[in-house]
């Protein structure tokens, strides 16, 4: 090392603590260690230490943003699972999977056809909230609960579908009775309890495309329940993120409780059942103007005499669908 090398090396060595002297090598002569630098160039030249948690930072999802407060969750596995009464259904003229009524499962095929074109994401009909179908009538007893189970179990058929059968209609919980679910949690108690998970209310059966939401336990104020915050939520959820599923839902007569008018404008469609001969027409009309403000309603005309006579009574349909009421 040349004497102009040594005095360089001193003077960057100013400030250091003194280091014991090493000791003389006897190996072979080795290329000489890149000076130790100092402490102030460490600090310049190190960059800062990055966050653990910045290492693989993960892209931005708006919705994990959102407060969580009000936001349902939608799983596709529920908690609870019910074997159906296959038998007992067939019996109250419900279609199933092993279901020989040709006749009615046709008909159901003639109404859902509509329905399910104006809720597809794929067609060019289909209409806002599309796959949110609510199934009403003007006064009790007119079939609207047997027309919806069998709507649901005719789309649960369905290729390219998967349905949610809601019973909404918490004073009678007919269609909860049916499926052997009446006495499970369901819609009233999940909007009574919003820090509760959907997945602990819905129940799977074992027909693979079809989940039931009972009616839950009765309460007071299911009007307000019904036309609470939480519950807005829950059908703008269905609409936008499960457009493949659709919800039908058994609502509460219209002249009988206010909760089916207050469903009716959260749909995006609308099936309206009319008992034939019994219904009178004033009763028809009247269900109707509480619906002037909704587009999209279809009536479906039960119990219709057939040329065959009264073979089909229960079970005989014509739909008709509209854009418009």
């Amino acid at each position: 090392m040349s004497i102009i090398e040594k005095a360089l090396d001193k003077a960057d060595d100013k400030g250091k603590p003194p280091q014991k002297p090493s000791r003389p090598k006897t190996s072979p002569p080795q290329r000489d260690p890149a000076p130790t630098p100092r402490r102030s160039e460490l600090a310049r030249e190190q960059p800062p230490l990055p966050d653990i948690a910045d290492d693989h930072p993960a892209p931005l999802d708006p919705e994990r943003l959102a407060p969580k407060k009000n936001r349902p969750d939608f799983p596709r596995q529920t908690l609870k699972q019910v074997t159906l009464d296959l038998a007992r259904l067939d019996t109250a003229g419900i279609i199933t999977p092993e279901s020989k009524r040709s006749a009615l499962i046709e008909q159901f095929r003639v109404i859902k056809r509509p329905v399910l074109m104006k809720a597809s994401p794929s067609s060019d009909s289909r209409v806002p909230n599309g796959n949110l179908v609510l199934v009403t009538s003007a006064v009790p007893g007119e079939g609207k609960t047997f027309t919806a189970i069998n709507l649901a179990m005719s789309i649960a058929m369905e290729v390219d579908h998967t349905v949610l059968l809601v019973d909404a209609d918490a004073a009678k919980s007919d269609a909860s009775r049916l499926f052997g679910v009446h006495e499970s949690e369901g819609l009233t108690d999940y909007l009574a309890r919003p820090e509760r998970a959907l997945s602990d209310f819905l129940i799977s059966t074992d027909i693979p495309k079809l989940t039931v939401l009972p009616a839950g336990g009765p309460r007071a104020n299911v009007t307000e329940l019904l036309a609470s915050d939480h519950m807005r939520d829950l059908m703008d959820e269905f609409g936008r993120r499960y457009p493949d599923r659709i919800v039908v839902i058994d609502s509460p007569p219209l002249l009988a409780a206010s909760g089916g008018s207050i469903l009716a404008h959260l749909v995006g469609q609308i099936v309206f059942v009319v008992e034939a001969i019994r219904t009178p027409q004033s009763a028809v009309q009247e269900a109707l103007s509480q619906l002037a403000s909704v587009r999209n309603v279809g009536l479906v005309l039960n119990k219709s005499r057939s040329k065959e006579g009264l073979a089909y009574q229960y079970g005989s349909y014509y739909a008709r669908s509209s854009d418009s009421r």
